[in-house]
């Protein structure tokens, strides 16, 4: 699919090594993230490839405050933010049981951040603060579960990167 995209929407434009293995850069990895994304809500990859990058950072970033149910979600933070803003989001979530929220604010930070950003001074300090709660007894069992599965999820995301 991805080479589909290169080929026959111009998507992104990745130059190659001289082995010719094609090189990705952060902000093509991030691009693709947003095409992906943005078809997966529905729109056709030719209606988005064209699109300048920031257009279609504004086109996902309206489709996450607006979930498929049409539940309104937060708002998204500014990108490139504060990972504390993110941070404070997702454990608002997981405090709320609100899955769907803290995945998306898990996926806006690494898009926003980079993964590997979003993972230390987002994920973690999470993390840690949800052991804390958890020996401090506040953290129900079931946001226990439902943060960890996601957490794993951004993890696995971040190591694929």
């Amino acid at each position: 699919m991805l080479r589909a995209w290169e080929r026959r929407y111009k998507a992104v434009q990745p130059p190659r090594s001289p082995s010719g293995r094609r090189l990705y850069s952060d902000d093509d990895i991030t691009r693709l993230r947003w095409l992906k994304r943005a078809t997966l809500a529905g729109r056709s990859i030719a209606q988005v490839a064209g699109l300048p990058n920031e257009k279609l950072r504004e086109l996902v970033s309206s489709d996450i405050t607006t979930d498929r149910g049409g539940t309104a979600t937060s708002p998204p933070i500014s990108d490139r933010a504060n990972a504390e803003e993110y941070a404070d989001r997702a454990l608002a979530a997981v405090g709320q049981h609100g899955a769907s929220e803290l995945h998306s604010t898990l996926l806006a930070a690494s898009d926003a951040l980079g993964a590997r950003t979003a993972v230390e001074r987002v994920l973690l300090p999470c993390i840690t603060s949800m052991a804390q709660s958890w020996t401090d007894n506040d953290l129900a069992l079931a946001a226990h579960h439902i943060s960890s599965a996601l957490t794993r999820s951004l993890q696995e995301r971040e190591i694929s990167d």
